[in-house]
């Protein structure tokens, strides 16, 4: 998350739009090196939001997308 200003939620989501893991609270980088986040899971999305969007709308793995 190198040059982000701020901490992010990210969301990985499968080939079939369910949610396989949550990374909550990522803070940005500072350094030269930065953290990678992977998925425990499979994942063909990732979705980046605003830090607590997860808590604040009760997301939570297993929950699918609506398309």
């Amino acid at each position: 998350m190198k040059n982000t200003h701020i901490a992010l939620d990210i969301i990985f989501i499968d080939k079939n739009f369910q949610i396989v893991d949550i990374k909550e609270n990522a803070k940005p980088c500072l350094s030269y090196k930065c953290p990678s986040y992977h998925s425990k899971l499979p994942a063909k999305y990732v979705l980046e939001v605003n830090s607590d969007f997860v808590n604040k709308n009760k997301i939570q793995i297993g929950n699918k997308l609506i398309i």
